[in-house]
């Protein structure tokens, strides 16, 4: 949602205030950390795995990046959750529902 937003000129919908803290990960740290999990079964049973690295970003932050790869600007649009029905636990990644009915259009998607 973020790319589709910002190469189509579009609003990029970010909860809250934007500071919350993710994390970035390459798709080759992810897999070599599942493949770990996957082959180390009895240790892996019934653990919770976060597959992170050690630097956070804000998802304001992460618009910017994403704009500044692509060239162009970012016009992030901040929204409360509730006010538009989401629980906020979801409300990011940007769930089609949230997206399609709330700030962009059908020809956007």
């Amino acid at each position: 949602m973020i790319i589709a937003g910002i190469v189509r000129d579009r609003p990029v919908p970010i909860p809250g205030p934007g500071l919350q803290l993710s994390n970035l990960s390459h798709a080759r740290d992810l897999s070599s950390m599942l493949t770990l999990a996957v082959e180390n079964p009895e240790g892996a049973k019934g653990t919770i795995f976060n597959c992170v690295g050690d630097r956070a970003v804000t998802l304001d932050g992460i618009a910017k990046l994403c704009a500044q790869a692509a060239g162009r600007p970012v016009n992030i649009v901040h929204y409360d959750p509730k006010a538009v029905g989401v629980d906020a636990k979801k409300a990011f990644p940007f769930r089609t529902y949230v997206a399609s009915d709330t700030f962009l259009s059908s020809d956007t998607l």
